[in-house]
């Protein structure tokens, strides 16, 4: 039993066999948040994994609510994404619409080591995510952008897919789907300092996974994945943060301790002692600026360790 479990770890697919034949510092270096790339690999690949189209199907009935959603796209190019329980998910396939599984690592152990791995090889500042995407022939998503780095594992079928070579928008703040053309205005409307480029002025690509192939996407990469005869396939999600993440917990921490900091902005009847709104939020900028001040590299180098949990800042 001792031998048959070693066996099975060791056939354990680790993160770096997805980007074979790079090694770690070539792929940082080049390809990382900077371009896609595919990387062919025979189905033996992820036999470690411990997934096909059965496992699959046993595992979605352990998921927690709110964990699997029915994706369709209308004739306009909209994308609907429905809530689904695992028992709809035949039905809503045969009706031809894409089974979408977020986080299946909670109920796959094998999933979870890879995971991990993939966390711990990268150092993220963040957490990785393992999401499954069951197609059924000629159906997938439509043409979108995601925020985060992509990993996308076929497991079964095959996968058409069309992709950018690089961002059309660098860290995007928000995911979007490319059409209708109405997404592209707001998004523009909301962020007018983000450069963000039409589907048509992007590098194209294509390609066809096969079970065994990975092809990697950064944040803000157009992309589009139409199933063969199905498809199933994993995506890794790398969920990082911002250089943000490292302020706003220490801004309210410290300032906070501050009692005009924690107050409710006044209302327009509160005479303040005859000061106006704009003496009031001149304190606060001062304060601000004293804190930034104070600010010590070598304190966000440790708060940017400690959003990584302790097994993934564990280097092999």
């Amino acid at each position: 039993m001792i031998g048959d479990a070693m066996a099975v770890r060791d056939k354990a697919a680790t993160f770096r066999q997805l980007i074979e034949p790079l090694d770690m510092t070539a792929f940082v270096a080049g390809v990382w948040e900077r371009r896609s790339m595919v990387f062919h690999g025979s189905p033996e690949r992820f036999q470690g994994l411990d997934l096909d189209f059965a496992a699959f199907t046993r595992a979605i009935h352990h998921l927690p609510p709110n964990s699997i959603r029915a994706n369709s796209v209308e004739s306009d190019g909209t994308g609907r994404y429905p809530y689904i329980d695992a028992a709809d998910c035949r039905h809503r396939f045969e009706q031809g619409q894409t089974i979408c599984v977020t986080e299946l690592q909670t109920c796959a152990p094998r999933l979870l080591d890879l995971a991990r791995d993939t966390h711990q090889a990268l150092g993220l500042a963040g957490t990785v995510c393992v999401n499954a995407y069951l197609s059924p022939a000629g159906r997938g998503f439509g043409l979108h952008f995601d925020t985060q780095s992509v990993f996308i594992l076929q497991l079964e079928g095959e996968k058409h897919w069309r992709y950018g070579d690089g961002p059309a928008v660098a860290f995007p703040p928000e995911g979007m789907d490319a059409c209708p053309d109405a997404g592209r205005q707001r998004f523009r409307e909301r962020y007018p300092a983000i450069a963000l480029a039409e589907p048509g002025a992007s590098a194209w690509h294509q390609c066809l996974l096969r079970p065994g192939d990975v092809l990697y996407l950064p944040p803000g990469t157009w992309h589009q994945g139409t199933a063969g005869d199905y498809s199933l396939a994993l995506t890794l999600t790398c969920c990082t943060h911002d250089f943000s993440a490292l302020l706003t917990p220490l801004l309210r921490e410290t300032l906070l301790r501050s009692e005009p900091w924690r107050r409710n902005l006044p209302c327009r009847a509160a005479a303040q002692d005859g000061r106006t709104r704009e003496a009031f939020i001149a304190d606060r900028i001062v304060e601000l600026r004293q804190w930034a001040e104070d600010l010590s590299p070598p304190d966000l180098a440790r708060l940017w360790e400690e959003l990584a949990p302790a097994e993934a800042r564990a280097r092999p």
